[in-house]
């Protein structure tokens, strides 16, 4: 499956068996702007001030089965039961390990930058590709 942010319309889901021709399955209406993935859930982050998670085990039938109200979020990134959130002024990390109740464990506020837009986690380290490179 290959999950994609129409920004017009929400999350498109399309079967990609046969790469050649991939035909979308499933289209969710949200306003989010990115998306994550830890099977068998797509967690959701922009839009509405919250952070989305759906369960895509039918990728027919999408069930949003929880949520985060927060600030503004630009970009995310899973890592085990982790979700690193960044947001305009900072980074937030969320624990995933209940799905149906994720919640805030940690915030870093970064004063001072214009506006944080990704977000990258490699081992113990996070960092922001705008200002910072990770190997």
């Amino acid at each position: 499956m290959a999950f994609v942010i129409d920004r017009d319309h929400g999350l498109r889901i399309f079967d990609i068996k046969t790469p050649a021709n991939p035909v979308e399955v499933c289209l969710f209406e949200t306003d989010a702007i990115n998306v994550a993935i830890k099977e068998p859930y797509v967690f959701l982050v922009g839009g509405l001030k919250r952070f989305q998670v759906l369960d895509v085990s039918d990728p027919h039938n999408l069930v949003e089965v929880g949520n985060y109200y927060s600030e503004y979020q630009n970009d995310i990134v899973i890592k085990e039961n982790y979700a690193y959130v960044s947001y305009a002024s900072g980074l937030s990390i969320l624990d995933i390990s209940a799905p149906h109740q994720p919640y805030e464990i940690g915030f870093l506020d970064i004063t001072g930058y214009s506006d944080i837009q990704c977000v990258a986690v490699k081992d113990n380290y996070v960092g922001f590709p705008e200002k910072v490179i990770i190997y």
